[in-house]
């Protein structure tokens, strides 16, 4: 007999990865920010060190979408509910990627 899994125990995104031009990076803070995001924002810059290990330092895990490039400069918003909305934006602003992720190990609420 097939046990359905319960909503608790899959992990939903919270967080909206977008990985950006150098030369786009102002903009976007800045429509992310006045869209009401700017409390929950940071940006990871792959120059500095991997966005792999900048993200795994963040406890974060890639839930939908492709990975962003080692070198990319990347705008992650927690967004818990809003997903689809940053995710939006940050395709109307030009993003070259849009993924969404989780931290390690969060379920959904049940």
């Amino acid at each position: 007999m097939n046990v359905p899994v319960p909503a608790s125990s899959r992990r939903v995104p919270d967080h909206v990865l977008g990985v950006f031009a150098r030369e786009r990076l102002n903009e976007a803070l800045s429509a992310t920010h006045r869209a009401g995001f700017g409390p929950y924002t940071r940006v990871f810059d792959g120059q500095r060190t991997s966005t792999a290990s900048q993200l795994s330092r963040a406890g974060l895990e890639i839930a939908e979408g492709a990975h962003p490039g080692p070198g990319d400069l990347v705008i992650v918003v927690q967004a818990p509910g809003r997903v689809d909305r940053v995710s939006e934006l940050f395709h109307q602003l030009g993003a070259q990627l849009v993924a969404q992720a989780h931290r390690s190990g969060a379920r959904s609420p049940g």
